[in-house]
């Protein structure tokens, strides 16, 4: 650990800021925020210092633009900087900035050895040269969490703080970035006043603060939340199902639309909760989910002109599943949706496991979800994973940009149990492994494993950036810490945040390239906030910088990505 471990979590006000004087035409600011700050940040000229700028320090600035944020942001420019004070940059800066444009800038600190040290960006950035305003860039040390903070001189006072304030924990929550780089959290249920909670927010990362919007239409926890691409600005919020009470759940799919600050219903179907969500190129597709009765079967799309449709029939029905997109282009550029669907229950307490290869995963893909066979690397099942079923584990894609690096598509799974005994010794164990699943060929996922030190209960997981041709891949995860085998949700648990790396290597025993996951170590403490050490399942979610942002009973961590994705 880095000196002294209640000293990891200051942040401070400015390490350095890029300033824009344009005379008469007003002044635009972009501050650079610490992600931890020892106190000698100021005066350092320590290379090893991971949180501090220092004099032999360089920070490149890359811009990009756009004139409609509809529209891809496009390479502007690139800018270095050495550090030699905290003011740099100036009319060589300004040059690169046109009034009525939106901007994306992203920020690389390297050491004097150009090693990477800290990344940070933001985008939806609309310039104007007649006024007068900053915008905050918070940097964090590659691949570890920080909690976000404005000044470091108010520590818990700025820190970038939800509507929950619940030394007991919460649960249940849902959260997605907003195209304009802002980020929206809905619902839960907070464990202290045993209530769910119809409460909203934005997180504005340009300002690094957060504010109460508009109530949803009812309590709710374990909803769907996602963006849909309707070609405005912020995009439309997608809220849907979620349970209301004990053994209550709502029917209702409700759009937020952020520019207006109101909620309000598109669709009804079936009662569900936790069911899955997610955004494929700009439209929602919402998978299972479990009810009183039996568990959802249904897939619905939810369209760019915000239609409800009803888009497939899964072949098994289920509930705490698992879903990742595992979609793929033609030639021509042309989306071939695809879902990739695994494992789940039958029941919402998650006692009926799906534990035979015929149900355990399926493909949806063009109106149609069909079952796959998953096997190992030897052509069967020695991890019993399919025997002893998955429930409640997070899962997401991972995608090389060079194929000699890894597959073009892999899904890595983690978190949740595995039916551990049968009849009266039946039990749930927290699964102790990352699973990482690759497509054999159109009827045949292939798996690898590997050991993981947390073993944790309904994960929420997030991809983070990397840079370009980068043989690892990295997905921020943020979960409750388990010991026992109780899949129910209970009493206070310590949050736990970490960070899973995969890459090829080679397996001497199978003889065989294989996919390798394992846990990176964090420089926080045992990967938790000291401050904050929680129960909470909260939810993760990643922006277009490729920065994962996860968020805590009370407070929104950073997890910066590697690189801007293009």
């Amino acid at each position: 650990m880095r000196r002294i471990i209640s000293l990891l979590f200051i942040i401070a006000v400015a390490g350095m800021c890029i300033s824009c004087d344009t005379g008469n035409t007003g002044n635009f600011k972009i501050r650079l925020r610490l992600p931890i700050d020892d106190g000698d940040c100021r005066w350092s000229d320590s290379d090893d210092n991971t949180y501090c700028i220092n004099s032999t320090d360089q920070i490149l600035l890359s811009i990009f633009s756009t004139s409609d944020p509809n529209e891809p942001y496009v390479y502007t420019d690139r800018r270095l900087f050495r550090v030699t004070s905290d003011r740099g940059g100036k009319e060589e800066f300004i040059r690169s900035l046109r009034s009525g444009n939106y901007y994306r800038f992203f920020v690389e600190v390297t050491n004097v050895n150009e090693k990477l040290k800290m990344t940070g960006g933001i985008d939806g950035v609309y310039y104007d040269d007649s006024e007068n305003y900053e915008v905050n860039i918070f940097l964090g040390a590659v691949g570890d969490f920080v909690r976000v903070v404005k000044d470091r001189s108010r520590y818990n006072s700025t820190s970038l703080q939800s509507y929950f304030d619940d030394s007991n924990g919460s649960s249940g929550s849902g959260a997605v970035a907003l195209k304009n780089g802002d980020l929206f959290m809905s619902g839960g249920y907070c464990h202290y006043f045993e209530e769910y909670k119809d409460n909203a927010m934005i997180f504005d990362m340009k300002d690094l603060s957060s504010k109460s919007v508009a109530r949803m239409r009812a309590p709710v926890q374990d909803h769907v939340v996602a963006l849909v691409d309707d070609g405005s600005e912020t995009g439309k919020v997608v809220i849907a199902f979620g349970e209301t009470g004990q053994g209550m759940y709502s029917n209702a799919i409700s759009i937020y639309d952020p520019e207006t600050n109101n909620h309000r219903d598109i669709d009804y179907k079936e009662g569900l909760t936790m069911a899955k969500g997610i955004t494929i190129d700009g439209e929602v597709y919402i998978v299972g989910g479990c009810s009183t009765a039996q568990p959802g079967n249904k897939v619905y799309k939810v369209t760019r002109d915000l239609q409800v449709m009803e888009y497939a029939t899964l072949n098994q029905g289920r509930c705490n599943h698992s879903i990742a997109d595992v979609s793929t282009y033609d030639e021509e550029g042309n989306i071939n949706v695809r879902i990739l669907v695994v494992g789940g229950s039958t029941d919402a307490a998650g006692e009926e496991i799906i534990t035979n290869n015929e149900n355990f995963a399926e493909i949806i893909s063009g109106n149609v979800s069909k079952p796959v066979n998953i096997v190992d690397r030897r052509g069967g099942d020695s991890t019993e994973l399919l025997s002893r079923g998955l429930v409640s584990a997070a899962a997401t894609n991972l995608s090389w940009d060079d194929s000699s690096y890894g597959p073009d598509i892999a899904v890595l799974a983690v978190g949740g149990f595995l039916q551990d005994g049968e009849g009266d010794n039946f039990r749930l164990m927290a699964n102790p492994n990352l699973f990482i699943f690759t497509e054999k060929d159109s009827d045949t996922w292939t798996y690898d494993v590997n050991g993981s030190p947390f073993n944790c209960a309904r994960p929420s997981i997030a991809n983070i950036a990397t840079i370009e041709k980068s043989i690892p891949q990295f997905a921020a995860v943020n979960c409750k810490a388990v010991e026992s085998s109780q899949i129910r949700r209970g009493n206070a648990r310590e949050q736990t945040i970490f960070v899973v790396q995969v890459r090829r290597s080679r397996d001497s025993e199978l003889n065989l390239e294989i996919l390798s996951a394992s846990v990176r170590d964090s420089l926080m403490n045992e990967n938790i906030d000291p401050e904050n050490g929680v129960f909470v399942d909260g939810p993760a979610t990643s922006n277009s910088l490729g920065q994962a942002f996860i968020f805590g009973t009370q407070y929104v961590y950073q997890i910066s990505g590697l690189g801007l994705p293009f």
